[in-house]
């Protein structure tokens, strides 16, 4: 039986290879953007997922909340005794370890010498949470000494050459930042792209904490710190997280209760499983992290892709339903049941599904490379991965080709032979309603489509184009040195680069806009009640950061380096503060907050409002101190006359005063780029494969507006007989269509409406959804439509009416 119904399908594509071919390479191009899109979903939510004991793990997120300005702040930085406090405390703990990490590191081995950007804090438990595959050293102790390090395969060969075994690398040493020497206590396999946190080497905990003792500092018991700081949880087998959660009140009262009241905060503790941070970042991520959002779009996308393939399908097939009525009606003369009709139109439509899979295979493989490059992503197929997915191609397909074959079956088979014979059928219009209504939705898809492109290109657009209230263009940050012997050289270098003609201004700073992980601290005007603090946002700068950056003094005046009161009783604040703290003349006020040597001093000037931060949030409160030993980096304005003979003089001066350091530069308006990178790769995805959609779209309406010119083609004759002109065709097979994008206007209008606002609520800065945004895509609809409709009535119209009629 299958085999008679293999050898039919087959005659049935063969015999029209036209609408054969259209509908298999619009299913293939339907289906490969949707495996890729698959294929990105897949990644995206397997981050951490082969984590042993994955149901277990959580980590701690604190909300903080500013009572008196009625917010609240969830964020993943947490304080170092806490982990230690839950682990003794708290008996459905079995384990809790802390993440933490300083920035940029400089490692040298002998003459090779890199800045890694990765090296991480880590208690000694880590690896019994978090497992990795040692090649050298054990998990139980890697971690159990001060100034040791853990390695990865690449790290490890990056410093001692790929010649060597990994293994004799344990007991070799590493400077760190030019100070202590570090010994290898391990090297562990490179860990896979989809973990959340993702590290190069690990150095022990004890480390940083031994060292901030030395400095005078126990930071294992200062409770109101977040610094770079993650605790994570394994819970014990069987415990309740809710359990854990309803004892958090409590605990948070005995350790930060009087703290709390003195700061006039709230403070809650709560744990996210460990597969939801990748796609629910929070404030104060170690790394760069997905979306929800990003992933939702991209699944309706996918959906939407597929629809549209499925949706040529079924328009094709009961448009040329007609060419087949013929046969159905012989069939069932002569016995053939409705049963047997559906199972032949259906195979034929899982064997085109198949070979459309076939395709789309094809179309995968040669795209990836480009995806990934697009998306900075690493899929891959691994069509021999397991049996699993070869199954779920395999049914993928099937439910394909079964869902894009049902209606036709069901219509095909339903002809009645007697009607059919007698050709009453050829004058029905029954199927025409439905196909009508498949290209409205089919072009009400490609419309939100092309409106979501437009959207987020715009406010991509708007991001990279807005006044910031600075100017970010031509502006370097340079990280400096830590080690005490470039402190003493800091001024020094500061004057040789001021001194290079290509230099404009150059200032200190320890945060320079479009960084991540900016210091906060409660402030208050001196005297006022606790609860009347805020949260403000901390700047140290030098006297000249203000007019580098190109800020604006709304009021009062700079710090100025003559004036020594500026460096021990002068505060500067930008305007979102001194509204938030409900000064109307806010000169001279005094302000206190909590922590730091210098906690007291006068408000000498307020700054315009700038942009320090994503788009994303609302402006925050900042305010700025004049400090030199707290000086992390150089911002450095330069002219455009010869851009690179001035970076060549500035890497000479580094050269000069920090020999023994990695010359490490940005430039400020490309940080502020990628404060979007999950909102451009947004935009790419999207536009992309809205591009692709609209295509899949035409594809169908070449094939409909073929099969039209087709059934009409006696009707064509006998016009062009009668006078009728080519425009006069073109306008008769094409109004009918158009008719029905614009009913796919109206319809998607309020949709793409809609989509584009829920989007758009995620930045506190955003375009207007204009009228003109959802015209150009409507236009652009009509005009795609027009071209690929008119290709095919401009062929009919130029036929020769003698041959159309005398066909007939």
């Amino acid at each position: 039986m299958f085999q008679n119904y293999l050898k039919i399908a087959l005659r049935s594509l063969l015999r029209q290879k036209g609408y054969s071919a259209i509908n298999i390479i619009g299913l293939a191009v339907g289906m490969a953007c949707c495996l890729v899109l698959a294929l990105f979903v897949r990644e995206e939510m397997s981050f951490d997922k082969d984590t042993p004991n994955l149901e277990r793990i959580y980590r701690i997120t604190p909300t903080i909340t500013r009572k008196s300005e009625g917010t609240s702040t969830q964020m993943c930085n947490t304080q170092f005794p806490l982990a230690a406090a839950l682990k003794a405390e708290m008996p459905e703990v079995e384990r809790a370890v802390r993440l933490n990490t300083n920035g940029s590191t400089l490692l040298t081995s002998g003459e090779k010498k890199f800045l890694e950007k990765h090296v991480m804090y880590a208690d000694n438990g880590y690896f019994q949470i978090f497992p990795a595959e040692f090649i050298a050293g054990d998990a139980t102790s890697a971690l159990a000494n001060p100034n040791t390090i853990v390695l990865t395969e690449d790290l490890a060969k990056k410093y001692f050459g790929n010649a060597i075994p990994l293994q004799s690398v344990l007991g070799k040493t590493l400077r760190v930042n030019n100070g202590d020497y570090f010994t290898v206590s391990g090297v562990i396999k490179n860990l896979p792209q989809n973990r959340h946190v993702r590290f190069d080497a690990l150095v022990p905990m004890l480390t940083l904490t031994e060292r901030w003792k030395r400095e005078g500092t126990d930071i294992d018991k200062i409770w109101f710190a977040f610094t770079n700081q993650y605790t994570y949880l394994q819970m014990k087998e069987g415990a309740s997280t809710l359990t854990l959660k309803q004892k958090f009140p409590a605990f948070v009262e005995a350790h930060l209760g009087t703290l709390l009241k003195r700061a006039g905060r709230g403070f809650t503790l709560d744990v996210q499983p460990l597969t939801d941070i990748h796609l629910h970042p929070l404030e104060g991520e170690l790394q760069p992290q997905g979306s929800i959002q990003t992933l939702r779009i991209v699944g309706a996308i996918a959906l939407a892709i597929l629809m549209l393939a499925c949706i040529n399908f079924m328009n094709l097939s009961t448009a040329r339903s007609t060419r087949r009525a013929r046969e159905v009606g012989l069939r069932k003369v002569f016995g053939a049941v409705r049963t047997q009709l559906v199972m032949q139109f259906l195979s034929e439509s899982v064997i085109i599904s198949f070979i459309a899979l076939a395709l789309a295979l094809v179309l995968v493989e040669g795209a990836l490379p480009l995806v990934n490059a697009l998306l900075e992503t690493h899929l891959a197929v691994g069509y021999l991965a397991n049996a699993a997915q070869l199954l779920a191609f395999v049914a993928f397909a099937f439910v394909v080709g079964m869902a894009a074959g049902a209606y036709p079956a069901l219509v095909l088979s339903g002809f009645a032979p007697v009607k059919v014979l007698k050709g009453a059928f050829m004058r029905t219009a029954a199927g025409a309603a439905l196909r009508k209504g498949l290209v409205v939705v089919q072009f009400t898809i490609s419309i939100v489509l092309l409106v979501g492109t437009i959207v987020v290109l715009r406010q991509l657009d708007y991001a990279q184009s807005i006044n910031l209230g600075f100017a970010k263009e031509q502006m370097l940050s340079l990280s400096l040195p830590s080690d005490s012997v470039f402190l003493g050289r800091k001024e020094s270098m500061k004057a040789a680069l001021r001194a290079i003609p290509g230099v404009v201004s150059i200032a200190g700073a320890d945060f320079v806009p479009g960084d991540e992980g900016v210091s906060m601290n409660p402030i208050q005007i001196e005297g006022a009640p606790r609860d009347q603090s805020i949260l403000v946002k901390r700047f140290f700068v030098d006297e000249d950061y203000l007019p580098t950056l190109g800020l604006t003094i709304a009021e009062g005046r700079n710090f100025n380096a003559s004036m020594p009161t500026d460096a021990s009783d002068g505060y500067l604040l930008n305007e979102a503060a001194a509204k938030a703290l409900g000064l109307t003349k806010p000169l001279g006020t005094r302000l206190e907050w909590f922590g730091g040597d210098r906690n007291k001093g006068a408000v000498i000037g307020v700054v315009k409002d700038f942009h320090y931060e994503s788009l994303h949030n609302k402006i925050s409160p900042a305010v700025f101190i004049v400090s030199k030993g707290d000086l992390s980096r150089f911002v450095v304005r330069m002219n455009t006359r010869d851009l690179r003979a001035t970076m060549a003089q500035i890497e000479g001066v580094w050269n000069q005063f920090a020999p023994d350091g990695v010359f490490e530069y940005s430039f400020v308006d490309d940080n502020f780029n990628k404060l979007y990178k999950s909102e451009q790769r947004t935009g790419r995805i999207v536009t992309v494969f809205a591009g692709l959609a609209v295509l899949i779209a035409c594809l169908g309406l070449f094939g409909l507006a073929a099969f039209s010119a087709e059934v009409r083609t006696k009707e064509i004759g006998v016009r062009k007989v009668l006078g009728a002109s080519v425009a006069n065709i073109i306008g008769l097979l094409s109004k009918d269509f158009l008719l029905l994008v614009a009913v796919s206007i109206v319809l998607a209008t309020p949709l793409a409406y809609w989509l584009s606002s829920k989007w758009l609520q995620d930045f506190a800065y955003k375009v207007e959804l204009s009228w003109w945004v959802f015209a150009s895509a409507g236009a652009a609809s009509v005009v795609i439509a027009f071209i690929t409709v008119a290709g095919q009535a401009w062929r009919a119209a130029q036929a020769n009416p003698v041959q159309s009629l005398r066909s007939e």
